[in-house]
């Protein structure tokens, strides 16, 4: 390999560094915040070009305020476990997103029918292990979400986020593990 050649491919290599950092959760390796919005303009534009129903998914780490005030913030296992889960649990097209904190969101592309968000919201709920055991201590984790869709909830990514977010604070005042409630209508 010539020198030229051997300063492409190290060039290449860069650039995907770069892109890395500037598109992924250094923590949990799922698309950022940026990349979220990439994708979801992209996925709202085809929706409202080809009349498909774009859902989006609102998770929240239930009691994980209590959870990191008494464990420290040495419990970033918990967001990896919780981006493994979810990562795990959608469709090839779909996208997993680290929001914030414990915040994720999910887009769910080229929904035929809003129901279909239930197949997703099933493989999460009926994930097997939902434990995490770090420094000797364990906890189960317990998951909040709430959906909505293009177009019935909202023309714009922000709407629908505002109304997933408010669904998933309805789930998360129901009773019993991994909620989800879906605030159409």
């Amino acid at each position: 390999m010539n020198k030229l050649s051997q300063l492409n491919e190290e060039l290449k290599e860069k650039e995907k560094v770069i892109e890395r950092l500037a598109y992924r959760d250094d923590l949990t390796g799922v698309a950022n915040r940026a990349l979220f919005y990439k994708f979801a303009e992209k996925f709202l534009s085809n929706a409202k070009r080809y009349n498909h129903i774009l859902g989006l998914m609102f998770i929240d780490v239930d009691e994980f305020k209590e959870i990191n005030d008494t464990y420290g913030h040495e419990m970033g296992e918990i967001m990896i476990k919780v981006a493994g889960i979810l990562t795990e649990s959608v469709r090839k097209s779909d996208v997993v997103a680290r929001y914030g904190g414990d915040e994720f969101l999910i887009l769910l592309p080229e929904l035929k029918d809003t129901d279909e968000y239930h197949v997703v919201a099933s493989r999460i709920r009926h994930t097997k292990n939902k434990t995490v055991n770090q420094n000797g201590v364990e906890l189960n984790l317990s998951l909040s979400i709430g959906v909505s869709f293009y177009p019935n909830d909202g023309e714009t990514i922000d709407k629908l986020m505002a109304k997933a977010d408010k669904a998933m604070y309805s789930a998360k005042k129901s009773t019993g593990d991994d909620n989800y409630f879906c605030d159409t209508l």
